[in-house]
């Protein structure tokens, strides 16, 4: 029998056997009962919990933490005040988790750095079926979170150690520098796929990595974490942690959910689908209740929703979070740079390239946007300051020129935007994240006019024509989307041009310098400088 319970819950997670089959399955061979075979279909196994859970949470003093919520991904209960808390679990939970209130921080978990210790892994007590005793202890943080620093990465996707290497001496190595010059608290977040594919070990490896920051760094499960090991993210889980959850800092309550709702097999692998299980649905009706509407909402998830409404429960979550002083959401997936405002509930939308860029291929992503991650500030409830921070680059590093008439690529592919030399582009790699940014030329010092936004299906060709023409990268690689870039007529085709871009925030950054053909040392790496082992 035992041998029949693997081959289900591995037909199942592959996609082979319907519900309804399993349901058969499990009658017909004796397997247990419906109920068993459904949890198996849910890619549950293991030890799952019937029990109830209790415990306290206390602070590094031992002193009892009141009104600290409690969940096992399904239902969400509040310490007394005594810091005690019992919580019966709903039978498909899989891990006991707190949502970490301002204020305070978990310690990191044993061998892995600073990677946050918020769950535990749902096991009764020996001897003591039906009963689960899990105790937090959170630390007080000695500086001031109503000013704070967030650091967003999208995709790091590495598929091999190497890549993980890169991962750690490039984005890793980066991000350690910024911190230094942040000088508030920080937390970190990377916003799925973590792995490209591998195994168990390769989410371990990651996170590893991931606490050697030194600051709390959240994951978020991306399509790659699941189909590259189990389609359940199984996987995912028990290296990382609850695939949802959420924790505060300052005025912010930070939301993670895990929108890579289903998968289905197809000839070539499997296809997924984006939305939100009804069991998260629930939880974040639960968690939000404990949660006041002064307070800035800040949900994250892999894929974007761009009012998908056709996403699974799309208009369920955003209606939850749509009556908060301020909301904001934030995803990868897509591996370039993307605002968004979702219309219907006023949501801005931060659409993060990728920390591995095309793959860590090479430098660049497909829109031309070096590999890195995003920065922003945060005071109260509103985002101060947002900016792109290339690894490698500076944070000045905010633009790359291009003329109209050149040729990039080689006799393998080439690619042009036949505009004449009178045309300046410009890739503003950040623009358009935040509100309206100003996108200005100046020529021989004396301002000319605004640059205009180009249709985003034209790309970066710049790109293209290095991933396919010098490289002889597959052709997908020149179909991604570049959603700001701009061009100018230059009034003088021979003046000396400088391009100045500015941001909501205020920011400015100028660029002088124009890339030419055959001009290819961001995509190669050849101007970049990573700090020292």
């Amino acid at each position: 029998m035992e041998k029949k319970f693997r081959t289900l819950s591995a037909c199942l997670r592959r996609g082979r056997l319907s519900i309804l089959f399993a349901l058969l399955f499990a009658l017909q061979t004796g397997y247990g009962t419906p109920a068993a075979a459904l949890d198996a279909a849910a890619g549950i196994s293991g030890q799952t919990c019937s029990a109830t859970a209790s415990g306290k949470v206390t602070d590094e003093t031992g002193t009892p933490l009141s009104g600290v919520v409690v969940s096992d991904g399904r239902n969400c209960v509040a310490t007394d005040k005594k810091g005690r808390y019992t919580l019966r679990c709903d039978p498909s939970a899989t891990h006991l988790f707190i949502s970490v209130p301002a204020g305070y921080e978990t310690t990191g978990q044993q061998g892995f750095g600073s990677y946050p210790d918020f769950y535990v892994p749902i096991e009764p007590a020996a001897g003591k079926p039906g009963k689960l005793r899990a105790d937090f202890r959170l630390r007080t943080v000695p500086q001031s979170q109503q000013n704070f620093t967030l650091l967003l990465v999208g995709d790091p996707q590495s598929d091999s150690d190497q890549q993980i290497v890169r991962y750690e001496r490039e984005t890793i190595a980066d991000m350690k520098r910024t911190l230094g010059q942040a000088g508030t608290y920080t937390v970190a977040i990377a916003l799925g796929d973590v792995v490209g594919r591998g195994d168990g070990q390769s989410h371990l490896k990651h996170k590893r990595v991931m606490g050697t920051l030194g600051v709390p760094y959240y994951a978020t499960a991306g399509n790659h974490d699941k189909d590259a090991m189990d389609y359940s993210g199984e996987t995912f889980s028990k290296a990382l942690g609850p695939r949802w959850y959420s924790f505060n800092v300052g005025d912010v309550h930070f939301v993670c959910m895990d929108n890579v709702d289903s998968f289905e097999e197809q000839k070539k692998g499997a296809k997924y689908h984006a939305g939100f299980s009804d069991i998260q649905l629930e939880w974040l009706r639960q968690d939000l209740a404990f949660v006041g509407k002064d307070k800035m909402i800040f949900l994250y998830y892999h894929i974007p929703e761009r009012d998908h409404t056709s996403h699974r429960n799309h208009d369920a979550v955003f209606s939850l979070i749509a009556p908060y002083e301020n909301t904001v959401t934030a995803c990868g997936h897509t591996h370039f740079f993307q605002p968004y405002m979702e219309t219907e509930y006023g949501t801005s939308e931060y659409i993060m390239g990728a920390a591995c860029g095309y793959f860590w291929r090479s430098h660049c992503a497909g829109d031309g946007v070096p590999n890195g991650y995003s920065v922003m500030t945060v005071s109260g409830t509103e985002i101060t300051d947002a900016y792109f921070k290339g690894t490698g680059h500076s944070r000045d590093y905010q633009l790359r020129l291009y003329r109209g008439d050149d040729i990039f690529g080689s006799e393998r592919a080439s690619y042009t935007y036949g505009m004449g030399s009178d045309v300046i582009l410009a890739n503003v790699f950040f623009a358009g994240m935040g509100g309206k940014w100003k996108i200005e030329v100046f020529e021989n010092g004396e301002l000319s006019g605004e640059m205009e936004k180009m249709d985003p299906s034209i790309g970066d060709l710049w790109i293209r024509g290095y991933h396919t023409g010098v490289k002889s990268f597959p052709k997908k690689s020149a179909s991604a989307p570049c959603h700001h870039l701009f061009s100018y007529k230059l009034k003088n085709p021979d003046a000396k041009v400088v391009v100045r871009a500015t941001d909501p925030f205020g920011n400015t950054y100028t660029q002088d310098r124009i890339t030419r053909a055959g001009d290819y040392g961001d995509a190669t790496g050849e101007f970049l400088q990573f700090p020292a082992d």
